[in-house]
């Protein structure tokens, strides 16, 4: 995002040493490598805090994180102490137990940023005014991948070269998404079906969490067609490799409301699919992503579907197509600018 801004100087946060923004020419300050898991620590927010308080070039104070009462008191004791005002982007859905005044009071900002219909339902329900919300999904770069070699994908990952290729780009110990798929994948026995799971460790509770899976995939005698692959570096081929990218849970703890995943499956034009009631239920929008109940009769039946080269490849393309209208930085940077702009004004 910083990179994309038209008519705005960021000044970003990122880890020192980072070869990216190196690369990319970042201005901002360096911070060091986080202590702990996925979430940051209060260690961790110390220096960032630090730098906020005694910056004096910037005019706004744009933020991103899922709503939690430690962080908005310090983004509200900064907003007191600078007067600066401050933006507020809710990466992630709040967890189900804040609801109400516990909801409103991890919230500080002047403006809220929503990523979908859901969340912004959640905030008006909580009482937060309309006027201080503006709705502007979760984007992506195009990824630009062309002529994508499967086979050698599938080669470099130590998949089978055989069979179609389920993606499963979740977390292990949140949601029932990888469990769904490989329920799913018992009652897909007659498909030609290999299961491939990338998944990131957020907390040390994946571990565990893998290796009920794996029991899980012995105990239906699947082991050979379920395969975990932790954290790949070539995601983004592996994505085009894919022949369904699917994520069918509605716990998506710790992602933004359309997992970026899914988002950059769309935007190759990968047949998507996804659980009903979920966040991300506004990528089956004009055809693009399946939507399915989340239990594994459903699932597999969803799988099927895309599966067939008809539904597959429209679905695909539908999936582009919505990416290229609603997910891409072209359409939803300059919203982000209309709000800085709006802020500011008001400011002056």
């Amino acid at each position: 995002m910083a990179l994309g801004l038209a008519h705005h100087e960021p000044l970003c946060f990122y880890r020192d040493g980072s070869a990216f923004a190196a690369d990319a020419g970042l201005q901002g300050f360096a911070i060091g490598e986080p202590s702990g898991d996925f979430a940051p620590g209060l260690r961790d927010k110390l220096p960032i805090l630090g730098h906020l308080l005694v910056e004096r070039r910037a005019r706004l104070h744009h933020y991103f994180f899922a709503p939690n009462r430690m962080t908005a008191r310090a983004g509200r004791f900064i907003r007191a102490v600078r007067g600066v005002p401050a933006l507020h982007t809710i990466t992630s859905a709040p967890a189900n137990h804040l609801q109400g005044r516990k909801l409103r009071a991890c919230l500080f900002a002047d403006a809220h940023i929503v990523l979908s219909r859901a969340t912004e339902a959640r905030l008006v329900e909580a009482g937060v005014p309309e006027s201080a919300l503006h709705r502007i999904p979760a984007f992506v770069p195009d990824p630009g991948l062309s002529g994508v070699h499967a086979p050698t994908v599938r080669a470099s990952l130590g998949l089978p070269k055989s069979g179609a290729l389920l993606l499963f780009p979740g977390d292990l110990e949140f949601g029932e998404g990888a469990h769904l798929v490989i329920e799913a994948l018992d009652r897909l026995r007659n498909e030609d079906l290999i299961v491939a799971i990338a998944a990131r460790p957020k907390t040390a509770a994946a571990a565990e969490a893998e290796r009920r899976l794996k029991a899980r995939a012995v105990e239906l005698a699947l082991e050979g067609r379920v395969h975990f692959l932790g954290e790949v570096a070539r995601f983004h081929a592996l994505v085009a490799a894919a022949d369904v990218v699917a994520l069918p849970s509605r716990d998506l703890y710790g992602k933004t409301d359309q997992p970026l995943a899914l988002l950059e499956a769309m935007a190759l034009g990968r047949p998507v699919l996804i659980a009903s009631g979920s966040a991300a239920e506004e990528l089956a929008e004009e055809g693009a992503a399946l939507e399915v109940d989340l239990h594994a009769e459903a699932v597999a039946e969803g799988i099927r579907r895309l599966l067939s080269a008809e539904e597959g490849r429209l679905r695909g393309r539908a999936s582009r197509a919505l990416y290229e209208r609603r997910f891409s930085p072209d359409v939803n940077l300059p919203r982000y600018e209309l709000v800085y702009r709006s802020l500011l004004l008001r400011d002056d």
